[in-house]
């Protein structure tokens, strides 16, 4: 887990809050992501990142994050990498995603609201605990 601390301000943020930068990569585990960005969101908001094969394993730690804590704003932005990095000239899809117990502007390109509570996860359910487990015991392998 890469982290950053910075306070400059941001256009999707209030500017008094410090932000804690969290570069989301495709070795790293969605386990220590998420544990990370949990342990940060109290003291201020999160920016994830990331680039390339990278960028779902980001989508998904914000959502699980998101539905296991309450009151969670999100402002997502999307684009391409510049050409001339490692890549010689391949451009890859980037993305930067802000969470925040405070509220973030709600008239820019990418804000979700927090969930309702219905949508939010409570206990091991949120790590696809007994119930997965119960729907995969009861799955039958093919050619068994």
């Amino acid at each position: 887990v890469t982290l950053r601390r910075d306070s400059a301000p941001s256009s999707i943020r209030s500017k008094d809050l410090a932000s804690l930068d969290v570069r989301v990569t495709s070795g790293g585990k969605v386990h220590d992501f998420v544990s990370t960005t949990l342990e940060a969101l109290p003291r201020g908001e999160v920016r994830l990142s990331a680039v390339g094969a990278a960028v779902s394993k980001a989508v998904t730690v914000a959502e699980i994050t998101k539905r296991r804590l309450a009151g969670l704003h999100q402002c997502t932005r999307i684009g391409l990498s510049e050409p001339g990095g490692s890549s010689a000239g391949c451009r890859q899809p980037i993305i930067s995603i802000t969470l925040s117990l405070a509220p973030l502007a709600s008239d820019q390109p990418g804000y979700q609201p927090p969930l309702s509570a219905e949508e939010l996860v409570v206990g091991r359910a949120a790590e696809g605990g007994d119930g997965e487990m119960k729907a995969r015991a009861g799955r039958k392998r093919v050619g068994s």
